[in-house]
């Protein structure tokens, strides 16, 4: 769902009040593992960033430090992509649409907002054994202030073993 360019997540995110894509993604499953990562730049999959996450958080640490379950700004290398391949045509005329009502104090009910796309993309999986596993990536709301994390990199366990993420 992250490379197709009709979601708000990966590829075609709504851009920053800087017109830059940053992504919120988090994963969580019924052994209440958890990745996370916030406003992360030049990453076409966040979700992956923060699948890695999770794996690294049951990692010990030969010096007893404690792996991050959240980690944000730039795409590890690996993961990177160049921050302008995922900036969409339609993500650019909506940032210049809502730039001009902000810069002329427009109202949003003066020029209609039904296009704002502010939506998250999501999924659950459910194995034969029961074990269940949720992630969501998003990103974020149009115009965002440049490094603002969203719900979408936080999660809630509901339950022994009912994985929740917010």
């Amino acid at each position: 769902m992250e490379d197709d360019q009709h979601f708000n997540a990966g590829t075609g995110s709504n851009l920053t009040i800087v017109g830059t894509v940053e992504c919120d993604a988090s994963i969580m499953n019924s052994a209440e593992d958890f990745g996370a990562v916030g406003a992360m730049r030049g990453v076409k999959n966040p979700i992956k960033a923060a699948y890695r996450m999770l794996v690294a958080s049951n990692q010990t640490d030969p010096h007893g430090r404690i792996p991050p379950m959240l980690v944000s700004g730039d795409a590890p290398s690996d993961l990177a992509v160049d921050p302008s391949k995922m900036i969409t045509e339609k993500a650019i005329s909506e940032w210049k649409r809502w730039q001009t009502v902000i810069q002329t104090e427009q109202k949003p009910s003066e020029i209609g907002s039904d296009s704002i796309v502010q939506d998250t993309v999501g999924a659950v999986s459910c194995t034969i054994d029961g074990e269940v596993s949720a992630g969501v990536s998003s990103g974020g709301i149009l115009l965002k202030p440049t490094g603002r994390i969203g719900e979408h990199a936080s999660a809630l366990v509901v339950g022994p073993a009912a994985p929740v993420v917010l």
